[in-house]
C-alpha cells in the first residue's frame, strides 16, 4: 500500500495565507480560520498543496455581513489534476451551506470552490468551520482522496451601526449616500433620482437624522 503523509498547519489569522488563493475582492472579502498544508502521496512521488477556510465578505464600514466556505487545492508535485469534490460551511453541529459541485483544475494550477453566501447579523457571533473533499489524479495514473476540516472561528457581525456626523463624512465612505431596504429616492422636475445608494437598513437606521426629506435614504448623491 502507498504511504500516504498528510502536513497541516492551522492558522489563526488571514495574515498568512497561501499564494496560490483565488483573489476576491481586495476591499470587502477576507479568510479567517484557515487550514493549508500539503498532501503528498509517496507512490506516485506527488505532493499538492490546500487551503479550506472561512471566508467573511464587509460593507464598506468594515463590518461582516456575509459569510460562506472555501476550498482550494494547487498542483505541486507529480500531479495531473486537482479537484474540489465537495466544500460545506457548518457550526460545530450543523451543517450549513454545502457546494457539492465538483470543481476540476484541468490543465490549470489549482481548483477552487466556494459555498454560497450566509448572512451575518448585527449584534450575533456564530462559531464556522469548513470541510472540504479532495481528489487528486497523479501522473501515475492513481488516485488520491482526502478531508480537511478547518478550526472553529467566530463570525461576528456590527455590535452597533456606524453614526456620522454629517453627509461629508457619510459619503467618503458611502459615495452614494445609504439607504434602507426598499427605498427609492425622491425627486421634483427632470432631477435623476439616486439609484446606486448602498442599501443596509441596519446602517440607515444610525443615519436617519442624516435623511433630509425623509425618502429613507441617508446622504444620496448621484
Amino acid at each position: 500500500m502507498a504511504r500516504v503523509k498528510i502536513i497541516i498547519t492551522v492558522l489563526a489569522s488571514v495574515a498568512a495565507v497561501l499564494a496560490f488563493a483565488s483573489p476576491a475582492s481586495a476591499d470587502t472579502v477576507s479568510m479567517q480560520g484557515i487550514s493549508q498544508g500539503s498532501y503528498g502521496n509517496s507512490a506516485a512521488a506527488g505532493t499538492v498543496r490546500y487551503q479550506v477556510a472561512v471566508e467573511v465578505a464587509k460593507d464598506p464600514a468594515g463590518a461582516i455581513v456575509n459569510v460562506r466556505g472555501v476550498g482550494t487545492v494547487q498542483k505541486w508535485a507529480n500531479a495531473a489534476k486537482v479537484q474540489v469534490d465537495m466544500v460545506r460551511l457548518g457550526t460545530d453541529t450543523t451543517a450549513v451551506l454545502t457546494n457539492s459541485t465538483p470543481v476540476n483544475s484541468g490543465s490549470a494550477t489549482f481548483a477552487s470552490s466556494r459555498t454560497g453566501w450566509r448572512a451575518v447579523a448585527p449584534r450575533t457571533c456564530v462559531k464556522y468551520h469548513v470541510r472540504a473533499n479532495f481528489s487528486v489524479r497523479w501522473m501515475n495514473g492513481s488516485l488520491s482522496r482526502f478531508s480537511i476540516l478547518s478550526p472553529l472561528t467566530a463570525v461576528c457581525g456590527p455590535s452597533n451601526p456606524p453614526v456620522y456626523a454629517n453627509c461629508d463624512s457619510l459619503n467618503r465612505t458611502f459615495p452614494h449616500g445609504v439607504g434602507r431596504s426598499g427605498a427609492v429616492d425622491q425627486v421634483r422636475g427632470s432631477t435623476q433620482p439616486v439609484t446606486s445608494f448602498y442599501v443596509s437598513s441596519w446602517i440607515y437606521s444610525g443615519n436617519t437624522a442624516r435623511d433630509a426629506d425623509k425618502d429613507g435614504i441617508a446622504c444620496e448623491r448621484l
